[in-house]
């Protein structure tokens, strides 16, 4: 199998290319989504990355926000839900326009 690994002996891709990649006989090992594979010359080796650790944290942390944003009303909705709230003058906790998102809020809550 040919792989393509950057400068520093990390797995970057599979390749079929007759001029890009090397050959490797050693199978790819598994990892998770915050484990790197490099090829040390002789094996391979998985190591845990930090990087990948902070960006799945800050990912897992967002949640709640992609969850609620499939759930919110579209925006035109949203200001005609407004509109409606401050011409009836119940632009409060009452109104539709409020009671609407604090559902979705409700729904999916921070953390």
């Amino acid at each position: 199998m040919k792989y393509l690994l950057d400068n520093e002996g990390y797995y970057l891709a599979i390749v079929d290319s007759p001029t890009e990649g090397i050959e490797i006989n050693t199978s790819l090992p598994d990892c998770t989504d915050t484990q790197k594979r490099k090829w040390d010359g002789t094996n391979w080796v998985v190591e845990d990355s930090q990087e990948l650790i902070d960006r799945k944290i800050a990912w897992d942390a967002q949640e709640y926000a992609r969850n609620r944003q499939a759930d919110y009303p579209n925006l035109a909705e949203q200001f005609d839900l407004l509109w409606h709230a401050i011409d009836a003058d119940t632009l409060d906790k009452t109104s539709d326009f409020y009671t609407t998102l604090k559902a979705v809020k409700d729904a999916h809550p921070k953390g």
